[in-house]
C-alpha cells in the first residue's frame, strides 16, 4: 500500500463490518467498544499520527493497554523491556518477532501472561505471609 493511503486503510479497520456488535442488521446500529492493546503503544500511536491517523479520534475507544507498562509495573523494573524479553520471562516461545501479525498475537499472549503472573505472584505472597504468621504463632 502507498503511505498516502495509510490513514484511510487504518480507519477502515475500525469500521463496519469489523466494528459491528454481534449480528447487527445495520452498519451504524452499534459500534463495538475498542481496547487498544500494544507493546510500547506510544510509538505506534505516534507513528499513526505521523502518517495522518489519530486513534484517539475513535469515539468507541475505551482504553489503551500497554504490555511494556504492565511488565514494568509488575516487576518494578525502571527500564522498558522488549516484547521478546517479556515473552521469554513468561515462558512463551516466540518465533519471527518484528512481523506485524506475530507481534500482535504475541502481545496479546504477553498481556494474558502478565495478568496470570500477577495473580500467581500475589497468591505466593499471601502464602508466604500466612506461613510467617504460623511460625510466629507457634513460637
Amino acid at each position: 500500500m502507498k503511505l498516502a493511503n495509510a490513514p484511510t486503510i487504518v480507519a477502515s479497520c475500525f469500521k463496519y463490518p469489523f466494528s459491528k456488535v454481534g449480528e447487527c442488521p445495520q452498519p451504524d446500529s452499534a459500534k463495538r467498544n475498542i481496547i487498544l492493546v500494544g507493546h510500547d503503544t506510544k510509538q505506534d500511536i505516534a507513528y499513526l499520527r505521523k502518517v495522518g491517523y489519530d486513534v484517539y479520534n475513535l469515539s468507541n475507544l475505551m482504553e489503551e493497554v500497554d504490555t511494556a507498562t504492565m511488565w514494568r509495573y509488575l516487576t518494578r523494573d525502571t527500564n522498558p523491556r522488549a516484547l521478546g524479553h517479556i515473552l521469554a520471562e513468561l515462558g512463551i516461545i516466540a518465533w519471527n518477532l518484528h512481523n506485524a501479525g506475530n507481534d500482535a498475537a504475541y502481545t496479546l499472549q504477553a498481556m494474558i501472561g502478565i495478568g496470570i503472573k500477577a495473580i500467581v505472584d500475589k497468591q505466593k505472597g499471601r502464602e508466604v505471609l500466612e506461613a510467617a504468621k504460623d511460625k510466629r504463632v507457634s513460637l
